[in-house]
């Protein structure tokens, strides 16, 4: 397996919607994410791809942040112990 990204709509503390980065270890469970992004392309064709890849972000469930970093502190947590 090899880790994966995808865009994906997240919620933030203050309620707003917002497009992310996601990115997955190789368990798939998410390692991390950027601030809000923008569409982009150095040309027409690859700014209308990049746009439908955000697109595709609504059709998944919105990521509400406070709980992926909730997990994601468990996750560390149950590493550790582990490691003890």
């Amino acid at each position: 397996m090899s880790k994966t990204w995808n865009y994906r709509i997240m919620k933030d503390a203050d309620g707003n919607f917002t497009i992310r980065e996601v990115f997955y270890n190789e368990e798939k469970s998410i390692e991390g994410w950027t601030d809000e992004v923008s569409p982009f392309g150095e040309t027409l064709e690859e700014i209308t791809n990049d746009l439908g890849y955000m697109l595709s972000a609504l059709e998944k469930e919105v990521l509400v942040e406070a709980e992926v970093l909730i997990d994601k502190i468990e996750e560390i947590k149950e590493e550790i112990v582990q490691e003890i």
